[in-house]
């Protein structure tokens, strides 16, 4: 889950990073980009500099946003790929085909 300061709710870490760099803060679809950059990176993201961890997160999203445009890959819906990891599907995805 997308970490929030659980007094008013703000983005802390790299919930906040990943928000900035995609302009959503959605906290499933905050959590569906970090899991794809973490797969790039094998695991960690604090080698990366301010500007590398903004494409990153824009080129995570861009994938997720194609993915769930195209349906399956290799039998894989990106709804099945949440449903694998544990992670919530984002339900924005749903309400537009960019959620910006």
């Amino acid at each position: 889950m997308a970490l929030r300061n659980a007094s008013d709710g703000t983005l802390l870490g790299y919930s906040a990073a990943i928000a900035a760099a995609i302009s959503n803060d959605d906290d499933a679809l905050l959590d569906l980009v970090e899991d794809l950059m973490r797969g790039r990176t094998g695991g960690t993201l604090d080698w990366l500099s301010r500007a590398e961890f903004a494409y990153l997160a824009r080129e995570s999203l861009d994938d997720v946003l194609r993915w769930h445009q195209v349906g399956a890959v290799e039998g894989m819906t990106l709804a099945d790929y949440c449903a694998a990891l544990g992670l919530t599907y984002p339900a924005c995805l749903d309400k537009t085909a960019r959620p910006r």
